[in-house]
């Protein structure tokens, strides 16, 4: 969201901002004390309030360009240039720092981009506060991107696989959508098929003039008559889009020398420009001429005339048996659904009998008379083609090279990280990212990243994985329960029913493989007319609903574009390779990093030792535990008189401002005051129920062996991101 900048005076503004900025760290550092189950949501809500104090920033400044030259950042290697950005970031510069990080990574690269800021984060006892306060922010704007980018990556492929199969249920559709293919590629093979089109016609039209047995002299005419017809739309296939092309460059040369006459010039000037004109169109003319194109409507034509060649050929070949046995199948329903009938009106026994050998009898009638059919509708083959468009690989394959895209690029980015650390934070930014994407009912791009988790190299990383907070280990388990398979992945189908979400479509082409097995057969009656179409097997009503969904769904944010062309980069040179050399690949990196025989110490990135300069990624050093103790009530007090003065003296300023910016802040402030009150009642009570047992808490977690505390920097606690 951009915003005009507002014109408050900036020591008020900022000074309001820091201020916030302040109690908000305070507020972080005052949680650690209430048990750990309690934190997460607590600080979730801290979490919201520092993003609001962030939109604040950035109205504030406007998203104006920085004033610090970017030339000059651009020039220090990668490392520095962050750095540099920490020492200069202030609270109410937000929205400035992002807009330097995009510079960076536009011109060093997304990856390396972030290999930069993880290694920092490794070291973040190194930082300052400040510092790491500003990298939560950058944090959160990398997860942000790749975020929108695996979204965009994801919807490209499910909505174009979803539009193609609610097209493949209209046989029109279909046809249209294989000849823009077609026209796309302008094949030679696409022209030769609507010549084959033609002369297909034509020799049919001779058949059918040769049957009239006509005088001789008569039929000749007719047939080279025909013939004559057939040259002529063959020709008109390799001439119309030239020639309607041609018309437009004749067009627009006719209009420019009217305009030019118009102009009122000396004859010879205006002659000249005429001139001039004329052998421009000559030109473009000439390059239509040597153009090898044909217009749709004959691919379109094309398409369908080889639609029905199949039709009729499996139809031919098969000798109709299988259009007889269903036809024969449903007179047997049919016959059996009557008698038991007969036998439910309660007749006498001799009438009972003499009505169901009627039955049987005209039964066993349309069953021969079916037998002995030399043909049958082709409405069964029909549907049975639409069946294997609906099961179209081609299809199927372009959905899964968007997942692919994504799944790979989380595999690199993971095993690209040399320090158990570094794998450890990238793994648990990840999760996180799984974990919000599914809160945005985005199960697709969900699944993908925790796909990338399933993969083999990755999945074996088991010290790396030790290292993941229980929070991080607990979206892994959510992540597993929906994926269940159990009842075809009940659990799955009816979080996104609830949630009015649609299924990933890799579910979908599993369902379509069902559905359109044999085992659920079209039905026919007596006479071989079609009862049931593909649109209406078991599942099929669901399986389009979910496609209509997927079809409609939008994408909101933009993806990175250096980042996707990263991402694309990565794919191309993947597909040039060895599929099974390049799985023998990753798996020797993953050996590497953790041998079978020789695993490495589990990561300590987030230990409690360190986890209290790692909230939220790593960012606030809090309090004390025995400061906490001591002043606790004084600093709940302090705390909520203060931010709430500050909220009311922001909410003064913002009322004598125009209606558009008194909107926008007003909100704001709004929001954060509802944030704050509910935030401190449930401290307070929090709080005030584990006082009296806080010291001897801490007391024996200090008294603890010194084994039990590097146990206990092993299990760690986690940031929430």
């Amino acid at each position: 969201m951009a915003y005009d900048a507002v014109d408050l005076p900036p020591e008020n503004y900022e000074n309001i901002i820091k201020e916030l900025d302040e109690l908000i760290k305070k507020m972080e550092g005052s949680i650690d004390i209430l048990p750990e189950e309690q934190q997460p949501e607590l600080l979730s809500v801290l979490d919201a309030l520092d993003d609001d104090v962030a939109e604040l920033s950035e109205i504030h400044e406007g998203r104006k360009e920085t004033t610090i030259a970017d030339e000059k950042l651009l020039e220090l290697d990668l490392q520095s240039a962050i750095r540099t950005l920490l020492a200069e970031f202030r609270p109410t510069k937000i929205g400035d720092l992002q807009l330097r990080c995009q510079k960076l990574i536009e011109h060093h690269g997304f990856t390396q981009f972030q290999e930069t800021v993880d290694a920092l984060l490794v070291q973040s006892e190194q930082l300052k506060n400040q510092e790491l306060r500003a990298m939560k922010h950058i944090n959160r704007y990398l997860m942000n991107k790749m975020m929108d980018t695996f979204v965009a990556i994801t919807a490209e492929g499910s909505n174009t696989f979803a539009k193609s199969i609610l097209n493949a249920f209209s046989l029109n559709q279909y046809y249209r959508e294989k000849a823009l293919e077609a026209e796309k590629n302008d094949s030679p093979q696409a022209q030769e098929q609507a010549i084959k089109m033609v002369q297909m016609e034509a020799a049919q039209i001779i058949a059918e003039i040769k049957q009239l047995e006509l005088p001789e002299e008569e039929e000749n005419k007719l047939i080279e008559q025909t013939n004559k017809e057939a040259t002529e739309q063959i020709t008109e296939i390799q001439q119309r889009a030239k020639n309607m092309a041609i018309k437009v460059v004749q067009t627009e040369t006719a209009q420019k020398i009217a305009g030019i006459k118009q102009q009122g010039l000396p004859k010879e000037e205006q002659q000249q420009l005429i001139e001039q004109a004329i052998k421009e169109s000559a030109e473009q003319i000439t390059a239509v001429t040597q153009m090898e194109t044909i217009p749709l409507d004959y691919y379109i034509r094309a398409e369908r005339q080889l639609f029905q060649e199949r039709v009729l050929k499996a139809a031919e070949e098969d000798g109709y048996q299988k259009a007889k046995k269903l036809t024969i199948k449903a007179i047997q329903t049919e016959t059996a659904q009557k008698i038991e009938g007969i036998k439910q009106q309660g007749l006498p026994e001799g009438e009972q009998q003499q009505l169901i050998e009627q039955v049987n009898k005209e039964s066993a009638e349309k069953v021969a008379a079916v037998e002995q059919m030399q043909t049958m509708p082709l409405d069964y083959y029909i549907e049975a083609a639409r069946r294997k468009i609906l099961q179209d690989s081609a299809r199927s394959r372009a959905l899964f090279q968007s997942y692919d895209k994504v799944v790979d690029s989380v595999v690199q980015d993971i095993l690209s990280r040399k320090s158990i650390d570094e794998r450890t934070i990238v793994m648990e930014r990840y999760l996180f990212m799984a974990e919000k994407l599914m809160t945005q009912k985005n199960y697709d791009a969900a699944f993908q990243i925790h796909g990338a988790l399933q993969q083999t190299p990755v999945y074996r990383l088991a010290k790396t994985k030790e290292g993941l907070s229980p929070h991080a280990q607990k979206i892994i388990e959510r992540l597993n329960e929906l994926q269940d398979n159990s009842k075809n992945y009940a659990a799955l189908r009816g979080r996104c029913e609830r949630e009015n979400a649609y299924i990933p479509l890799n579910f979908t082409v599993t369902d379509i493989t069902f559905a359109t097995d044999d085992a659920n057969p079209f039905i026919l009656d007596s006479k071989g007319k079609i009862v049931r179409g593909c649109e209406k097997l078991p599942g099929m009503e669901k399986i389009i609903a979910n496609c209509v969904k997927a079809a409609a769904t939008t994408i909101a944010d933009a993806p990175d574009p250096t980042l996707s062309g990263e991402i694309e980069g990565h794919h191309q040179q993947l597909a040039t390779k060895n599929k099974k050399n390049v799985e023998n690949e990753l798996y020797d990196v993953s050996q590497k990093h953790e041998p079978r025989n020789a695993p490495p110490e589990a990561s300590s990135i987030l230990s409690k030792s360190k986890l209290k300069k790692l909230i939220h990624l790593g960012i606030i050093e809090p309090p004390k535990r025995s400061e906490q103790t001591r002043k606790l009530e004084d600093a709940i007090h302090d705390l909520k008189e203060r931010i709430q003065g500050r909220l009311e003296h922001l909410k003064h300023l913002v009322v004598h401002y125009e209606d558009k910016v008194k909107t926008q802040l007003s909100a704001l402030v709004d929001k954060m005051q509802n944030a704050i009150t509910p935030l401190f009642e449930r401290i307070g009570a929090s709080l005030k129920e584990s006082f009296q047992n806080a010291s001897q808490r801490f007391r024996s977690l200090m008294q603890s062996s010194k084994k039990e505390q590097e146990n206990e920097d092993k299990e760690g606690e986690h940031p929430h991101f």
